[in-house]
């Protein structure tokens, strides 16, 4: 959950918790989830004073991942405009992403952007729904991809 964090600092946490639960376990050896917010946080603010921008993701993950193990190797893509097919690729080969919303209605919110971390698909007679950690429930939410999609990150980690 959020709880008063940036969203897309939870959302990178989302997806580092998961990858620490599943073979990658120094992201989160000893720590709590609010913790690795913390450092999240603060490497965003390192990178860019208070700012909290997607096309950060690639620098803040890679600094964190090698802060806990320098045998570990990120990659991250910032990708504008997506397809559902960047999803679908991610998911199928089994690593989650973040999922960017821009504003509008039908949007999280009419006035401001919201990240969230991807987890799944299902295909509803042709109309695609994200399964998503989206930082205002404890559940996995689901929402039908749509032009308000503005953004989808790939994560990529090795050893």
């Amino acid at each position: 959950m959020q709880n008063g964090w940036n969203c897309i600092v939870t959302a990178l946490a989302n997806v580092l918790w998961y990858w620490g639960n599943n073979d990658y376990g120094y992201l989160n050896l000893d720590i709590t989830f609010g913790k690795m917010q913390r450092e999240i946080r603060d490497l965003f603010r390192e990178i860019n004073s208070d700012s909290f921008r997607n096309n950060d993701v690639p620098e803040v993950l890679y600094t964190y991942v090698k802060s806990k193990n320098r045998y570990y190797s990120s990659t991250s893509n910032v990708f504008w405009n997506p397809t559902i097919s960047k999803v679908v690729n991610q998911i199928d080969n089994g690593k989650p992403c973040l999922v960017g919303f821009a504003a509008g209605e039908n949007s999280y919110s009419e006035v401001e952007g919201h990240m969230t971390a991807c987890f799944g698909y299902q295909n509803i007679g042709g109309a695609y729904q994200i399964v998503l950690a989206d930082g205002h429930s404890a559940s996995l939410v689901y929402k039908t991809w749509t032009s308000y999609n503005d953004c989808v990150i790939t994560i990529n980690l090795s050893k």
